[in-house]
């Protein structure tokens, strides 16, 4: 079965979720609680929410399920 991990940022508090920044064209890649860009270097904290750093959550989707379960 074709699977697709993807990773969003999620709020251990409440439940919320954010998509990671994009630069250069790609996500960002987590280091500790910076985020940086592996082509130009930059770097950003990790963003907040509920006063807490939100954390990198991976979440699998089932490709099948996705196209032909709205059929």
């Amino acid at each position: 079965m074709a699977k697709v991990v993807e990773q969003e940022l999620y709020c251990t508090v409440c439940g919320a979720t954010k998509d990671i920044p994009l630069c250069c064209g790609k996500e960002m890649e987590l280091d500790g609680i910076i985020l940086f860009c592996s082509t130009c270097g930059r770097e950003i904290k990790v963003s907040r929410h509920c006063g807490k750093e939100m954390l990198i959550r991976n979440k699998v989707i089932d490709l099948k399920k996705e196209i032909f379960g709205k059929l």
